[in-house]
């Protein structure tokens, strides 16, 4: 985020806590020089996607990139993993993704 920042782009984050959000925006404001939007926000929550990507074309105007890096689940062997963590661990790489796209996508395709 910080390179397209750089690059001059409008930049929106969201973490899992207020405090990384703050901490990573003041970062990337440092190092270049412009305004981050940043939210403390639930990736794994469809309904808390769905209210945030709105809010980034009343603050940005547009919406022509959408990256999502969620981290990973925490390590573990295959036999030990309670099938609850398995779906966690889907909610967390996967279906944070199709949220994010399913808000995203249309907007970007109006932006053409």
């Amino acid at each position: 985020m910080t390179e397209l920042a750089q690059e001059g782009a409008n930049v929106a984050i969201c973490a899992r806590t207020a405090t990384t959000a703050v901490e990573t925006a003041v970062h990337i404001q440092k190092t270049a020089c412009h305004e981050v939007l940043h939210r403390a926000l639930d990736v794994t929550d469809s309904a808390a996607v769905a209210a945030f990507v709105p809010t980034l074309k009343v603050r940005l105007c547009l919406v022509d990139i959408c990256v999502t890096n969620c981290g990973s689940p925490p390590s573990n062997i295959f036999k030990n993993t309670p099938p609850e963590a398995r779906r966690a661990a889907l909610d967390q790489l996967l279906m944070s993704i199709i949220y994010f796209a399913r808000e995203s996508l249309p907007r970007m395709r109006r932006n053409k």
